[in-house]
């Protein structure tokens, strides 16, 4: 110290000095002491190593430091050029370091301390701190510094002060000069080390918990509601602990209200699938309804267009639904409904789709199923509706049937096919199913199926006609629907198709119906008819006709008028013969003869089937066409037609609910 400026060696200002030292020293040994607490024993060996290999850079730079200079302070002391050289340099060496480290003074107390504090804190950046790299960060600062400069301060502060500071030291001495400069830097270093050292626990606790906040505030943002902020070293920073305490609040605020939310959302997707599942379902059955019909089919059709594969609907309408209603009342007519809705649901397959369309009028969706194959299915539904009408009766159903993309290559082509197939069923004796066939069925207007629907109450009222004939001549009311049953039997027995079987039902049902023109005391007579009586009775096939005509049936007609023409052309009212005679007719006297025979009538019991069938086969090429008695005769011995009751259970034919 013997070469220091002599204030420096003043006690009052090397007792300050002893104070700063002693001050810098416990603040470094605490913050040791707070790093070993924190450290595992690995880190904290590996901190001291750190530290002291820190220690030894410090000590060999000061070392260097005071060879360099002292050697300088010895060459300034000779004489002659060397001398001269020496104190040259070490003037400038002197000036250099006084330039920079204001320079670097500058720098810091133009930015708040705790923002520069980064890079001397080794857990927040680098794994360690030297030396070199303190020497680095001072010249990088000194280089910012000059860099955020104007061209002017640049030349005042690179040009003039330099200048100043020679003109200073040509009046009062270069030594004078510089103890005073490095002196004032001196001090304004020691203050600056006082401030960082000072603020160093400020912005190491603050940076850690800020950093905390900013990751629970990113996790927020990215939906991680139950992110939250600890409470460690905030008690010494009250303002620290209120923001970490409205972080968290705010956080739980928002995570309640998320929860709520999902609560909400969860409940009004379930709202919404329940209406939704509503809206596509009728309320009376619980099948699906007929927009969710036509959606459904949609989708299956564009399915089938790319797989190639072919899908079949069924339209189907409960027979005589109107009369159910007018008969039994609405609640019975809607316990029907909900009935055929269990057939249907009963025989379908998972994954066939049932639907109410509409009043009595019910669909189904048959995917990657053949028209045969549905049929089959529609088939075993009628039989399942055995006991669906009021009283346990039969409710039967008039069914249509048309394959995408067989029949149609659209959606509405392909349901108008089906619909009024199903209405070709029923205007040819219900009770069926009729799969699409462009030869035999047209597309029904509605004109047609209004008169579908007339015609329906013109049959059911002469089907009551016909139930008071059979009573005035003594069979009960069962003779007319016998011979339907057993006509349609043949019909289908003979390898006709359903819409030829319903047809023969409807001609054997309503064969007779022109008896209701002759007298009573003539329908009931036991006896020998005369020649004027038995005119009369010949006139029925005709009155009938006319009937069946007046029905909108007259299609049968020409078979009713020609019902009791014989083979060998012995009948009337035409003298018809063999195949001239209509099928339908030479059926229905085949039919009529078996049931007669095996009745009971006011002059002679019943015959037995045998003796029926014997009679049959005596008449066969005479009265009756032998290809059809034989057709009987086997249906009787396989047991398909009983007597005295026509077709024997699960036949073909129609009955009116």
């Amino acid at each position: 110290m013997s070469n220091a400026p002599s204030f420096l060696q003043s006690t009052p200002v090397t007792v300050l000095l002893w104070i700063a030292t002693v001050a810098v020293v416990a603040v470094i040994g605490r913050q040791l002491g707070r790093g070993r607490e924190r450290r595992s024993a690995a880190a904290r060996s590996e901190f001291m190593l750190t530290m002291l290999a820190s220690g030894l850079k410090l000590v060999l730079y000061t070392g260097a430091l005071f060879v360099l200079f002292g050697g300088l302070e010895l060459l300034r002391g000779m004489e002659g050029i060397l001398g001269s050289a020496a104190s040259v340099v070490s003037s400038l060496l002197y000036g250099v370091i006084a330039m920079a480290s204001g320079l670097f003074i500058a720098r810091q107390f133009l930015a708040p301390p705790w923002w520069r504090l980064n890079a001397w804190e080794p857990s927040l950046d680098r794994g360690s701190f030297g030396i070199s790299d303190a020497a680095k960060w001072i010249i990088d600062d000194v280089a910012e510094l000059r860099g955020s400069m104007r061209l002017i301060d640049q030349i005042v502060v690179f040009g003039c002060i330099p200048l100043a500071v020679l003109n200073v030291m040509a009046f009062a001495g270069v030594g004078r000069t510089l103890v005073v400069a490095l002196t004032g830097l001196l001090i304004c270093y020691i203050a600056l080390v006082v401030a960082l050292f000072t603020a160093n626990r400020i912005p190491r606790a603050l940076l850690t918990r800020l950093q905390d906040l900013r990751q629970v505030a990113r996790r927020i943002a990215g939906g991680d509601l139950s992110a939250r902020v600890g409470f460690t070293d905030t008690a010494e920073y009250e303002e620290l602990g209120e923001l970490v305490g409205d972080v968290n609040t705010m956080a739980r605020v928002l995570q309640s209200r998320e929860q709520e939310n999902q609560a909400l959302t969860h409940q009004l997707h379930q709202t919404l699938q329940f209406e939704q599942e509503r809206a596509s379902r009728d309320q009376l059955t619980g099948l699906r309804n007929h927009r969710y019909f036509q959606e459904a089919l949609a989708a299956e059709l564009y399915r089938c267009s790319r797989t190639g594969e072919s899908t079949t609907i069924a339209v189907l309408d409960l027979d005589d639904f109107k009369a159910v209603n007018d008969t039994f009342g609405h609640q019975e007519g809607d316990a029907v409904l909900k009935r055929t809705a269990e057939a249907l649901t009963q025989t379908l397959r998972p994954y066939d789709l049932p639907a109410r369309l509409g009043g009595e009028e019910f669909g189904i969706i048959f995917p990657s199923t053949s028209p045969t194959e549905a049929k089959m299915v529609m088939d075993r539904i009628l039989e399942v509706l055995g006991t669906a009408g009021p009283n346990d009766t039969e409710q039967t159903f008039s069914g249509g049937i048309a394959t995408f993309p067989h029949h149609a290559q659209d959606q509405s082509t392909l349901f108008e096919l089906a619909d009024s197939s199903s209405y070709v069923a029923k205007m040819n004796g219900k009770r069926h199913t009729v799969i699409y066939d462009p030869g035999k069925v047209a597309n029904v207007a509605e004109d047609d199926r209004v008169n579908t629907r007339e015609r329906d109450m013109q049959v059911k009222a002469a089907r009551t006609l016909v139930q008071t004939v059979d009573a005035l001549e003594g069979f009960g009311s069962e003779h007319s629907e016998n011979v339907g049953r057993i006509s349609s039997k043949i019909a289908g027995a003979m390898g006709y198709d359903d819409t030829f079987a319903q047809q023969m039902y409807l001609c054997g049902l309503l064969h007779d119906v022109g008896k209701l023109g002759m007298e009573q005391s003539l329908i009931q007579k036991a006896g020998q008819l005369t020649a004027e009586e038995y005119e009369q009775v010949k006139r029925h096939p005709e009155l009938s006709a006319q009937i069946v005509t007046n029905a909108g049936l007259g299609d049968i007609a020409d078979w009713v008028r020609h019902h009791h023409e014989h083979f060998d052309g012995t009948g009337y009212p035409l003298g018809l013969a063999g195949q001239d005679i209509p099928l339908g007719s030479r059926i229905v006297l085949v039919a009529e003869a078996f049931d007669v025979m095996t009745t009971d009538r006011a002059y002679r019991h019943a015959m037995s089937s045998n003796a029926a069938m014997d009679e049959l086969m005596r008449g066969a090429g005479a009265r009756f066409d032998p290809d059809i008695v034989m057709t009987l005769v086997q249906l009787v011995r396989t047991g398909q037609v009983t007597v005295a009751g026509g077709a024997a259970p699960g036949s073909v034919g129609w009955q009116a609910a």
